[in-house]
């Protein structure tokens, strides 16, 4: 048996365990014999499953490894064309979030060797939805590939694919974006293996971004609280006379996170501004903000990247940031700000013309 009819094996074999752990009791999953309709493609194994005591159904396995979300796109006409006589599970070793989410998009099932597996068949009735533990087992990929999105250069990549309409080849996109051709290609690589944008060919112009789903990727690995240098303080006069201070200051700050998005999509009065500033230090000093742990009503952030003062919006003569940077920042934030930030995300496809440029 050769390398990759050992992986295949192996991938089925425990998809195959834990989808008979969680099936219900007397229920039964078995390799099973029959072959598929002719001229379909041919699976890598075939399983019965019977309900204790009624119909049965087979489910057609597919092993794949690795799972790019682009592979999904381009083949999941293919795994669903035996449906709803053959349901297809797709089994990998990893299933990242942005694959997980074109599976779901395509009501594929599936499972991998963490734990996650998602399963629904209508005869015999059986709905199994499981998020593994988020840590892949597989083996590092090459070094040369951009793996994710957690670089200041990504992150700068990330936001001017969001605010820029494409098209935009390597080198004018980076130019306008303000990193290296060689870094833009690789981005543009690693968002085309997730199905984020969208080429004729590898080296053809970028022709559509999917920003919202690369906004919610690039929350993954960026977040407000760790990508930035934070500090929290009191503004001992209440938020409106920040406000008013910010009205005619001068330096560089841009406000984001639920303050900010209420501009846009009001969700609930929020309760601290969120802020980027070029010097924390400095720009607490000039707004006369006192230091503190308890009652934060301001939490000043230096961003990761200047990125975050490009395309502010200036709003009653008061700087925020970006939409896009906005939702970011917001995405993976406490309490109810991943909320606020659907809500800004609703906003902007329902108004992309006046925030996208």
């Amino acid at each position: 048996m050769g390398n990759r009819a050992r992986w295949e094996t192996k991938l089925i074999d425990s998809s195959i365990a834990e989808l008979r752990r969680l099936l219900p009791d007397g229920w039964s999953v078995r390799r099973a014999r029959s072959r598929l309709p002719r001229g379909l493609w041919e699976a890598d194994a075939i399983y019965e499953i019977s309900a204790a005591r009624g119909p049965r159904s087979f489910l057609a396995i597919e092993a794949k490894r690795p799972l790019p979300p682009r592979e999904v796109i381009s083949r999941q006409a293919l795994w669903r064309s035996m449906e709803p006589q053959v349901p297809v599970m797709v089994v990998t070793d990893y299933i990242t979030p942005r694959a997980r989410e074109v599976l779901e998009e395509a009501d594929l099932n599936f499972a991998d060797q963490t734990g996650t597996l998602r399963l629904r068949l209508v005869e015999p009735a059986v709905v199994i939805d499981v998020r593994g533990d988020g840590r892949p087992t597989r083996s590092p990929p090459e070094r040369r590939e951009l793996q994710s999105l957690r670089t200041a250069a990504a992150g700068r990549g990330v936001r001017a694919l969001c605010d820029l309409r494409p098209p935009y080849g390597v080198r004018d996109f980076a130019s306008k974006a303000g990193m290296s051709p060689a870094t833009a290609s690789r981005l543009f690589d690693l968002l085309d293996r997730e199905a984020l944008i969208e080429r004729d060919s590898p080296r053809a112009p970028v022709r559509k971004v999917d920003w919202a789903a690369l906004l919610r990727r690039w929350s993954q690995d960026y977040t407000f609280e760790t990508s930035n240098r934070i500090a929290t303080f009191i503004e001992p006069r209440t938020l409106p006379r920040l406000f008013e201070k910010l009205r005619s200051y001068g330096e560089r700050y841009a406000v984001t996170g639920s303050y900010a998005a209420n501009r846009w999509a009001p969700v609930a009065p929020p309760r601290h501004v969120s802020m980027f500033a070029g010097d924390i230090e400095l720009v607490a000093r000039d707004l006369d903000l006192k230091p503190t742990d308890i009652g934060i009503n301001v939490v000043l952030a230096e961003p990761f990247d200047p990125v975050v003062f490009e395309r502010t919006q200036q709003i009653g003569e008061v700087t925020y940031a970006a939409p896009s940077q906005v939702v970011a920042d917001l995405l993976n934030g406490p309490g109810r700000a991943p909320q606020v930030g659907q809500a800004l995300l609703r906003w902007m496809a329902r108004n992309e013309l006046d925030w996208r440029s």
